[in-house]
C-alpha cells in the first residue's frame, strides 16, 4: 500500500511512474453511539482505499474528515460543514491531481450525506472541468448481501469499523468498544417517519446517541473484515473499468454532441 502522507516527495514523483491511481477517504466526524468511534465513517473510507491500494499500487491521500453531518448535529462534539462546501473542496483536489497527471480519481465514502455532495462533484468536475472522477460507496457492494443474511446496517457498521481499525494499526481501540454494550431505545418523532414513507424527504436531527448508531450483539469483526476486503476488491475492478471509459473519452472527447 502507498500512503501519500507517509512518503517523501521524491518517492511521490516515482510512484507516480507507475500509476495514475489516487484514492481519496471522505468521511465525517460524528457521534456513532457508545461503542463507535467519532471518525467511524473515515476510518472505513480509508481502510477500503489501502486494501485497494495493495492490488492497484494507487496512492492513498490523506483523508477529509469533516463533512455535511446533518442528523448528528445535534451530538457535541459533531462538525458539519455545508455539502456544497464539500463539494468544491473535492472538486479543488481532484482538479488538481489531475493536473499532475492522475487519471483515476476515487472519492470513497460511507457517509449518508456525502452522497450529494460528490455526486454534485464528478458530475461537475465532467461537465465544467474536463476531469474525471468516480464516487465509491463501499456500502454500495455489500449491503444488500449483510441484510439478506439477517443483520442491519448497525451490525454492519460496527463489524466492518472494528475490522477497519485492524487495516490502520488501531487495534487497541476495540477492547474499549466492545465493552461498551448500550440498550437501543425506541424513538418516534411524530410526522418524520411518514414524510418518508410518503416519498418526502426533509431535515432532521437525533435526539438520543443509540439512534447513530444502536449497540448490536454479535458484532464480527472477522466478518467484516470479508466484507471490507470485498468492497475493496470492486474499487480495484474499478479502475478497470474507468480505463476503459477513459479510452473511449480519448476518441469521442469530454464534450460531444450527437
Amino acid at each position: 500500500m502507498r500512503y501519500t502522507g507517509d512518503l517523501s516527495v521524491d518517492e511521490v514523483y516515482n510512484a507516480l511512474k507507475e500509476t495514475d491511481i489516487a484514492y481519496i477517504p471522505i468521511g465525517s466526524t460524528e457521534g456513532h453511539g457508545y461503542h463507535l468511534p467519532m471518525s467511524t465513517d473515515t476510518y472505513v473510507a480509508e481502510a477500503v482505499s489501502l486494501l485497494a491500494s495493495e492490488k492497484t499500487g494507487g496512492l492513498v491521500y490523506p483523508p477529509i474528515h469533516y463533512s455535511f453531518a446533518g442528523a448528528t448535529s445535534s451530538f457535541k462534539g459533531t462538525v458539519t460543514i455545508p455539502l456544497r462546501l464539500l463539494s468544491e473542496l473535492v472538486k479543488e483536489v481532484a482538479k488538481c491531481l489531475w493536473s499532475q497527471g492522475f487519471r483515476k480519481i476515487f472519492f470513497v465514502s460511507i457517509h449518508g450525506p456525502n452522497e450529494i455532495a460528490l455526486k454534485t462533484a464528478v458530475r461537475e468536475l465532467y461537465e465544467y472541468d474536463e476531469v474525471l472522477a468516480v464516487y465509491f460507496n463501499p456500502y454500495s457492494v455489500i449491503r444488500e448481501k449483510v441484510l439478506r443474511e439477517g443483520f442491519d446496517e448497525a451490525w454492519l457498521e460496527a463489524s466492518v469499523l472494528y475490522a477497519a481499525l485492524k487495516v490502520l494499526g488501531k487495534s487497541h481501540l476495540i477492547k474499549k468498544y466492545l465493552e461498551k454494550k448500550s440498550e437501543e431505545k425506541k424513538i418516534q418523532i411524530p410526522g418524520l417517519g411518514e414524510i418518508a414513507k410518503r416519498g418526502g424527504y426533509t431535515g432532521f436531527r437525533y435526539v438520543d446517541f443509540t439512534q447513530h448508531l444502536p449497540w448490536r450483539p454479535n458484532i464480527d469483526p472477522e466478518k467484516g473484515l470479508e466484507l471490507l476486503k470485498e468492497a475493496a476488491d470492486t474499487l480495484v475492478e474499478l479502475s478497470i473499468s474507468l480505463e476503459k471509459y477513459i479510452n473511449y473519452l480519448k476518441e469521442k472527447s469530454f464534450k460531444y454532441y450527437i
